[in-house]
């Protein structure tokens, strides 16, 4: 009797203490350099080949990546990241409007805008892509950060038989 009344207690116990579902970091926001104003831009420094080193690197590639998923600065319906050469100086403008960045690293700030585009594109078609569902399922299951207009042209790409790998 006493075994049965402990093994009730150790499951209703685990049953209290386990959360139901794991609470998972968001994407970076960058609150903080976003807020920065002209004249408080974070200095970078950079090495011989105009790549950022020191304290402020890691903040100027998180703020890289919140400027490629703003959908008015790097709209997701080019198929490549070349596609996107007229908004690029909007980009730089943004990026050294919060960083006093040498027009050296220009090289490896789109290589990285680039690399992060890709990367989100990636993210994106994984996590709300279903290939197996019919086109409206996707379209309906669009993230909230992205446009609706956005999402339709994607997922029709994204949908095409000559796109799709087997």
């Amino acid at each position: 009797m006493y075994i049965i009344f402990y093994i009730i207690v150790f499951y209703f116990f685990i049953s209290i203490t386990e959360p139901a579902t794991k609470r998972k970091r968001g994407p970076t926001k960058c609150l903080k350099t976003h807020g920065l104003s002209y004249e408080d831009r974070l200095p970078i420094r950079l090495n011989k080949y105009g790549q950022p080193i020191g304290c402020n690197r890691a903040k100027l590639s998180s703020h890289l990546g919140t400027l490629v998923r703003n959908a008015h600065l790097a709209p997701l319906t080019y198929t490549n990241w070349h596609g996107l050469k007229d908004n690029w100086k909007d980009l730089w403008e943004a990026t050294i409007e919060k960083f006093d960045i040498g027009e050296r690293a220009k090289g490896w700030v789109f290589k990285t805008l680039g690399s992060s585009w890709r990367t989100y594109k990636s993210r994106l078609k994984n996590q709300y892509f279903k290939e197996n569902m019919p086109l409206v399922y996707n379209i309906k299951n669009c993230p909230r950060t992205v446009p609706l207009e956005h999402w339709k042209i994607l997922v029709q790409f994204w949908s095409l038989d000559m796109i799709k790998v087997y």
